[in-house]
């Protein structure tokens, strides 16, 4: 007879719990699905422009400087995915100037990016944007420069898979994948293609890359103490060639003018397996190296020119 009365209340007491359980439940669910995975992205967001405070220089070679801006916090990263690019800008008297670049630090690298910038002494003749180049290099330790971004058709997700981007239709955009990653590069093209190669040698030797890095002297090799490391730490998947337009008494990498059999001689086989990447700047040995490409027959699906 008491159970009879009291079970009712029991039963909307229990119900009661259940609601509560379930409630706290869904909140904390949803409380773990809003946390943000990984360190904090200084990018997240294109369309809001931050401001970058200058921390560091240093000289290169006689035309390059590295210049290392800070990020939000020591936990910060870029948010740029590999083969992307970002848009620097800065005040310059009643004007803005703007100049692109790929960042040569990691995406994963933590408090700071490092950007390479190319720049020519008096009386040489100047490449559009170098103005703006010149001008953001100049700048002095804790002025600022404004970064948009990222930009580009290309992203390397690891394992072996790119993507391109359609500049027209999403629908459109693609994935290649690669046992073997070529690279062609030249003068300051080092930047974009440097952080990917690492990515992929850091890959557990699943993957192989190969480099022909282009330049007019050997004084003229960017990054060359960090891509003669990798050579020793990667020697039966990481494959160098460097080629000169003029090359010192007994240089044993490639001289002269790049010819359709330079290409073909590097390229790695077969070319179902191989991906090839190229970054360097407009110009006329540009155009010489795509027409040597194209004289290989390599397979355009499977080429892609990264361009900021």
């Amino acid at each position: 007879m008491i159970l009879d009365i009291y079970f009712p209340v029991l039963q909307g007491v229990l119900l009661s719990l259940v609601v509560v359980v379930i409630t706290a439940l869904g909140f904390l669910f949803r409380s773990w699905i809003n946390v943000p995975r990984g360190p904090p992205q200084t990018l997240a967001d294109q369309s809001v422009p931050h401001h970058l405070r200058l921390v560091d220089k240093e000289v290169i070679n006689k035309h390059v400087k590295r210049l290392r801006f800070a990020l939000p916090s020591p936990d910060h990263i870029l948010g740029v995915p590999l083969g992307q690019f970002v848009e620097l800008s800065a005040e310059k008297g009643q004007s803005r100037i703007s100049i692109t670049r790929f960042p040569i630090s990691s995406p994963r690298t933590k408090g700071y990016v490092d950007f390479l910038f190319k720049l020519r002494e008096e009386g040489e003749g100047k490449e559009e944007g170098e103005d703006a180049a010149s001008y953001i290099a100049s700048l002095r330790d804790d002025e600022v420069v404004q970064v948009t971004g990222p930009h580009g058709s290309l992203t390397y997700f690891g394992k072996g898979k790119v993507n391109l981007q359609s500049a027209n239709d999403e629908s459109e955009d693609r994935e290649e994948s690669f046992k073997w990653l070529a690279v062609i590069a030249a003068d300051t093209g080092i930047d974009a293609v440097l952080p990917i190669i690492r990515r992929v040698l850091e890959e557990e030797h699943a993957f192989h890359c190969s480099l022909l890095y282009i330049n007019q002297t050997e004084d003229d090799i960017l990054m060359r103490s960090d891509l003669e490391d990798l050579v020793a730490s990667h020697p039966d998947h990481f494959i160098l060639r460097l080629h000169l337009d003029k090359a010192p008494e007994g240089w044993e990498h490639g001289e002269g003018k790049v010819t359709p059999d330079v290409i073909r001689d590097w390229l790695p086989q077969p070319f179902t397996a191989t991906f090839l990447l190229l970054n360097m700047p407009s110009g006329p040995a540009r155009e010489i190296c795509l027409s040597a490409i194209e004289d290989t027959d390599f397979p355009k699906a499977r080429f892609h020119v990264l361009a900021e």
